[in-house]
């Protein structure tokens, strides 16, 4: 039910113009419908003629083969590929633009040359080890006030679900993405891509699939214990320890 009135208030936003809050709410809609079934083909199909109003063509593109290769209807097959030629006219206009971002643009660059022994490290500073200060950085060359020393990926991230609205970024590479994938099993966490899912599923997703109420927080510890444990061993175990707690807790708060 939630995924028609996802469906019909992205129409509307897209009859009057409105072609971002339309992405959005077909995103939503197709984390309601049931993967691989007619409607998400259309839902997908929808999603990428509103990015095509962006003129965000790679991602509309991307959409409408999702549509195609979902759809076993052999109209609709044939709709969806009138589609994308129109899309692929439009994109190839030289006029258009693409308003895609590469989730890499906001890193900045290393501000002096990159340090042989430890990547991602400036040249400007060196690891090393003293018996006053033990393991330390030390500066081999003048560090201005702003310069990048280091690029490091974090250990761990994670989507926090707040009143933002967070469809517009992969789950697992944290890509500012619009076309988003949802999880073929709870419909709830998004991706740029198979790979990005399949990659997050092995990792961690696979136990937070089935446990998408629990509270942020626990969802960052939960993706913490993956990485940092060897396969994630005994971690479900944990998460049925979570539940019980969660459950206990529910328990004081009715009593009270």
């Amino acid at each position: 039910y939630s995924c028609f009135i996802f469906s019909q208030i992205a129409s509307t936003a897209k009859s009057r113009g409105d072609y971002d809050e339309a992405v959005n709410f077909y995103t939503k809609a197709l984390q309601e419908v049931f993967p691989y079934c007619e409607l998400s083909a259309i839902l997908y199909s929808n999603r990428a003629k509103a990015l095509g109003c962006l003129q965000m063509y790679e991602e509309s593109l991307i959409d409408i083969d999702r549509a195609i290769e979902i759809s076993t209807n052999t109209a609709l097959t044939k709709h969806f590929k009138d589609t994308k030629m129109d899309l692929e006219k439009k994109a190839s206009r030289p006029h258009t633009k693409q308003n895609n971002r590469n989730h890499f643009e906001d890193i900045p660059s290393l501000s002096h040359n990159e340090n042989k022994d430890i990547p991602g490290m400036s040249d400007a500073v060196r690891l090393v080890h003293s018996t006053k200060y033990g393991v330390n950085f030390e500066a081999t060359k003048p560090i201005g006030t702003g310069d990048v020393i280091l690029i490091e990926k974090p250990q761990v991230t994670s989507i926090i679900q707040t009143d933002v609205d967070v469809a517009r970024m992969c789950y697992y590479c944290l890509r500012d993405y619009r076309a988003l994938l949802p999880c073929e099993r709870c419909n709830s966490a998004l991706y740029c891509s198979k790979e990005c899912r399949a990659k997050a599923y092995e990792e961690y997703h696979r136990f937070q699939c089935n446990s998408k109420n629990f509270p942020d927080d626990v969802q960052f510890v939960i993706i913490l214990l993956m990485k940092i444990t060897e396969n994630g061993e005994k971690l479900a175990e944990a998460i049925k320890y979570c539940e019980k707690l969660d459950t206990m807790s529910s328990g004081r708060k009715l009593c009270g």
